[in-house]
């Protein structure tokens, strides 16, 4: 992995589907197969002509749909913000979208699609989930990672959360949306706040550092990135730690921009 892209880890056990290894960076090549995540009308790309794939960042957890593990990737393959390469099936999928629903939650929900896609300018975040995949896929993915060293102030930022749903013998459900709200205290390098929806709140308190950021509370691990100019947009994950209750099983993503 080239030394300026930014490796992050999921450190917890998923439940009944536990945690995994996460691999190499030696990749198989892409299928040249594009699997459309997203029917909708292309619109002109907004990373930047001949930016380096260093500077784009990717992050999947593959949730298996039987039992199993949880498998957690990062890497930077992809130039293109819009694509996203997922190993696990030799695939990339193409997300398509248009002027009116660039801001706006995009999903397809029918007999064999469930995705939920949410893009920013410079990162989206969601759910592939189709019935001919081997896998769910929960992704991050993000163009200009901002270093916030040299940022002062307070900022609020707003955003949506999808997380893994689980029955009451903690089998995996489905998935369910969120909220969430963030608090970046730039001058302390601190990001407090939290994602809400119809499960127990999962409370953000982490430590920001260059263009990233990490920390836990509860059990809970949370780790992300800021992206675009003046770290306009913020993406990451979290999940609980293995010493918790498995009836609390919680792994999700989410993305928020700047108020």
């Amino acid at each position: 992995m080239k030394k300026n892209i930014i490796a992050l880890s999921i450190l917890a056990a998923i439940g009944l589907v536990g945690c995994g290894s996460g691999g190499g960076q030696n990749h198989a090549a892409p299928n040249t197969q594009t699997n459309k995540a997203v029917e909708n009308k292309s619109v002109e790309n907004k990373v930047i002509e001949n930016e380096p794939v260093e500077n784009k960042y990717s992050y999947v957890i593959s949730v298996p749909k039987t039992a199993g593990n949880t498998r957690e990737k990062d890497f930077s393959d992809l130039a293109d913000l819009n694509q996203l390469y997922i190993e696990d099936e030799q695939q990339i999928f193409t997300i398509y979208r248009n002027d009116e629903l660039n801001k706006t939650d995009l999903k397809i929900d029918n007999s064999t699609n469930k995705d939920r896609i949410y893009p920013n300018n410079y990162s989206l975040y969601g759910l592939i989930s189709q019935e001919n995949l081997r896998n769910h896929y929960l992704f991050l993915r993000g163009t200009q990672p901002y270093d916030t060293t040299n940022l002062t102030g307070i900022v609020t930022y707003e955003g949506n959360a999808i997380q893994l749903k689980l029955d009451e013998n903690t089998n995996l459900n489905g998935f369910t949306n969120g909220k969430v709200n963030l608090v970046a205290n730039f001058d302390n390098k601190t990001l407090n706040g939290a994602v809400t929806g119809d499960f127990k709140p999962v409370e953000i308190v982490a430590t920001i550092k260059g263009e990233a950021f990490q920390g836990g509370k509860e059990n809970f691990t949370v780790k992300g990135i800021f992206f675009g100019p003046e770290a306009e947009e913020v993406i990451g994950r979290y999940t609980r730690n293995k010493t918790a209750d498995p009836k609390d099983t919680t792994i999700g993503v989410f993305g928020a921009t700047k108020k």
